[in-house]
C-alpha cells in the first residue's frame, strides 16, 4: 500500500536548500487540477530555507488532494483553491485555502488519528504522514475549518533546520 510506505518511509530525511516559492511553484504545476476548479498560487515568502524537498513535497500533494476532493464535494459553481506563502515571525507559512465542504470540528479533531477517514477509500493515513513530515521538519500544521464553508491547512515552518535542531 502506497501510504503505508510512504509512512515507513519518513524516517529518512534528506535536507537541502532552496527556494520556498520555486519549489512550491513547481510541486503544484505537476498537479492536475480538474476543471472547473479555478486555482491561484501567491508565492510572497521570498525566502530560501532548508527542507526535504521529496518529504514536504509528499505533505503538499496529500494537502492539494484533500482541498480538490472537499471542492469536488461540493455542489457550487465557484470552486477555488488558492496556495500562498509567507514569511511571518522569523518562519515561513505554506497555506492552502479551499471553499470545498469543510470539516465540523468532530472530524477536525479526529484528523490526525491513523485510520480515521471521511473517503471511501484511502486508509486514513494522509492527514498523520503530513503532520509527521511537519513535526520532522520542526514545524506546525494548523486548520482553520468550518462545516460547508472550507478550509485552511497553515504549515509554519522554520527557515533553517539547524538552528532547530540545537534548540530542541
Amino acid at each position: 500500500n502506497q501510504e503505508l510506505h510512504s509512512y515507513a518511509t519518513v524516517k529518512k530525511f534528506d535536507v537541502s536548500t532552496a527556494s520556498v516559492d520555486n519549489w512550491l511553484k513547481a510541486v503544484f504545476e505537476e498537479q492536475s487540477i480538474p476543471e472547473g476548479i479555478s486555482s491561484a498560487l501567491d508565492l510572497a515568502s521570498g525566502v530560501e530555507a532548508m527542507f526535504d524537498q521529496e518529504k514536504l513535497r509528499q505533505a503538499v500533494v496529500n494537502l492539494i488532494t484533500n482541498a480538490v476532493h472537499s471542492l469536488q464535494d461540493k455542489e457550487t459553481e465557484r470552486k477555488h483553491l488558492r496556495i500562498s506563502t509567507c514569511l511571518l515571525d522569523g518562519k515561513y507559512e505554506i497555506r492552502f485555502e479551499d471553499n470545498g465542504v469543510g470539516m465540523s470540528d468532530d472530524v477536525k479533531e479526529r484528523l490526525f488519528e491513523p485510520l480515521f477517514s471521511t473517503k471511501e477509500f484511502g486508509v486514513g493515513l494522509g492527514m498523520v504522514i503530513v503532520k509527521t513530515i511537519v513535526e520532522k521538519h520542526y514545524g506546525k500544521i494548523i486548520i482553520e475549518s468550518k462545516k460547508g464553508e472550507g478550509t485552511t491547512v497553515i504549515l509554519r515552518l522554520p527557515i533553517n533546520l539547524q538552528d532547530e535542531r540545537k534548540a530542541s
